[in-house]
């Protein structure tokens, strides 16, 4: 008996060695994969100067300020960059201060579900997930960005790992902390983190509760995720908007407008800057191609997010044909149905966007091998990894061949597989079998991953192809409505060195308040991170936020507080509000433009 008990320990200690092993190399390949060259990535100067400005006081901090004085904040909840604007505050600027926390939180997702799924599934289950969501390629570009996305996407992943102890345990606690973790993304991402409610509340209502009992924590835990997701929205109502900075992507200058206005139905029309609903201003990326049911398999998004799609459908028929009703089967099911058709409807939006449809990808997959597995359905794994090669395949042939021959190679590795699966001669170990599934599962979009090392793109982060690429292919030539499609970068791409020549230019022969004044958040943002001087983002973002008013424009001109303008065409036809187009008037009348002249810079005298 003591030979058999310590046979048990031995082989219990074995296992959690091969776990921590298999842990630690999932660890490294994330970690690489998100943190190399990561100084010198292409990073977003408006929200690199976002980061900036919020790390100068706490006013500008807590409402999100884009520029150092706090005249307007960025165009969402700035939840998204408290965490680097304490970087900026602790380390000095600098572009590794910005993007570090991203891909921390592109990581710490990754060991988040890996964990939660071991707990539940096994150390098989957990490394499946782990290295999934590790080689999902949109997630790890996004996670090499100081975009805000990678935030959110850490927030929703926690979120997710107490709704599933508390659909696992039926634990109101968990439940309630599922409240909170949902409005801490809701303050990160807005209205995309609600959609974790309605699956929720579908799995929590087929918990083995009372129904008294279930209704009242969905109740409780509602309330707490409203009141969480609700606090910088209540504190911009409370504040006068005397007393803190425009709420940029507004009309009203209300919080409210820019969560449900600007970022929430007005995402959902398409790109015109006249349009507006209930005065709700709209805002359509045009990365994701046109709003359709197709969508995930246009060649903008096919090769970022849809790689586990055909395997997901197979899990989801499997569970169904196998008459799994539980709530985790229900959560993960609708939360995977409710995000496809939100991200085949939305009219505009970047590919990163769609980041979250791998967390119910992963539950379902691991789900279906399980059961699978429990009743000796060898077959489904044949057809699981059989759709998800076929898939890798087709991606790589109608994206200009890209990694064709590592799709081939995956192709090889669910053959050995197979062949080494029905050999009767002799079992293979566990470890052989996990390496050769997960390899035939995942490997293409694998080595996307990685290469997403070699460049960036920060307006527009993304994997593999860029749209010149992408272009030359015959494929893409079916989907011509997505025209207006074009490869963007949110700055004029000028040495650093020349940002800092035209200030010290301007301070040579003024001292207004503010050294200068942009018709755009995007042409002021370079110039806000190469110096401390205070810059005017008139118009916010894109130019197009009502502030400054015209009275208050006239007011800062004629108190000495603005002299100096940057003229630039296509940011000034941006910038097509009433107010502005009366600023644009006053200034071609009344402002002279200056003898400065160096590449793309053009600058007006108003003195």
């Amino acid at each position: 008996m003591a030979s058999n008990l310590n046979r048990e320990i031995h082989t219990s200690e074995a296992r959690e060695l091969k776990w921590r092993i298999s842990v630690l190399f999932l660890t490294l390949f994330s970690g690489f994969t998100n943190l190399w060259g990561l100084a010198n990535v292409e990073r977003s100067e408006y929200y690199a100067a976002i980061s900036k400005s919020m790390s100068i006081n706490l006013s500008n901090f807590v409402f999100g300020a884009m520029d150092p004085n706090g005249t307007i904040t960025v165009d969402k909840i700035p939840g998204s960059f408290w965490i680097p604007a304490l970087f900026v505050k602790a380390f000095g600027f600098s572009t590794l201060a910005i993007t570090i926390p991203n891909a921390i939180a592109g990581l710490a997702s990754t060991l988040v579900i890996t964990f939660l799924i071991k707990r539940y599934y096994g150390m098989t289950a957990g490394l499946i997930a782990g290295w999934i969501l590790a080689t999902t390629p949109i997630v790890v570009a996004v996670s090499r960005s100081n975009q805000p996305f990678p935030m959110y996407y850490l927030s929703i992943a926690i979120a997710i790992r107490y709704s599933i102890i508390a659909l696992h345990e039926l634990s109101r606690k968990n439940l309630f902390w599922t409240g909170i973790w949902i409005g801490i993304a809701f303050n990160s991402y807005m209205l995309l983190a609600w959609v974790l409610w309605p699956p929720l509340i579908l799995g929590y209502l087929f918990t083995s509760q009372k129904v008294k009992a279930k209704v009242r924590d969905l109740l409780i835990a509602g309330c707490i995720s409203f009141v969480t997701s609700g606090l910088w929205v209540f504190l911009v109502a409370l504040v006068p908007g005397s007393k803190r900075p425009f709420i940029g992507g507004t009309n009203s200058n209300a919080g409210f407008d820019v969560v449900f206005g600007y970022n929430g139905v007005g995402r959902f029309f398409q790109n015109d800057p006249q349009s507006s609903v209930s005065d709700f201003r709209t805002f359509t990326p045009p990365f994701g191609g046109d709003a359709s049911f197709f969508r995930f398999i246009n060649p903008y998004l096919m090769g970022q997010i849809s790689w586990l799609l055909p395997a997901a459908l197979a899990s989801l028929v499997f569970l169904i044909y196998m008459k799994n009703t539980s709530p985790i089967f229900l959560f993960a099911t609708s939360y995977f149905v409710l995000q496809v058709i939100i991200f085949s409807a939305v009219q505009g939006m970047h590919q990163f966007y769609t980041s979250t449809v791998i967390f119910p990808v992963v539950i379902l997959i691991v789900l279906a091998v399980q059961v699978s597995i429990r009743d000796k359905k060898p077959y489904f794994i044949i057809v699981l990894l059989s759709v998800s090669v076929a898939f890798a395949i087709y991606i790589t042939l109608n994206l200009n061949s890209y990694f064709f021959s590592t799709s081939i190679i995956q192709a090889l590795f669910l053959f050995t597989f197979l062949m080494l699966s029905i050999n009767p001669i002799k079992k293979l170990p566990e470890m052989t079998t996990s390496v050769l599934f997960v390899a035939a599962l995942i490997l293409t979009p694998a080595l996307w991953s990685i290469n997403v090392t070699k460049y960036s793109n920060a307006f527009n982060p993304m994997a593999g192809p860029t749209f010149t690429e992408l272009s030359s292919t015959s494929f893409v030539k079916k989907w011509s409505k997505l025209g207006g499609i074009i490869e963007k970068k949110d700055v004029v791409q000028i040495e650093a060195q020349n940002y800092t020549n035209v200030l010290s230019y301007i301070r040579s022969k003024s001292n207004s308040k503010y050294a200068l004044t942009t018709f755009t958040g995007l042409d002021a943002a370079p110039f806000i991170n190469v110096s401390n001087d205070l810059i005017y983002p008139m118009g916010g973002f894109n130019g197009r936020d009502p502030s400054p008013t015209f009275s208050e424009f006239r007011f800062l001109v004629r108190t000495g507080s603005i002299r100096f303008i940057l003229a630039n065409s296509e940011a000034e036809k941006e910038a097509y509000s009433t107010n502005h187009e009366q600023i644009r008037k006053w200034i071609s009348e009344n402002c002279i433009q200056d003898s400065y002249s160096e590449l793309e810079f053009r600058l007006l005298d108003c003195k």
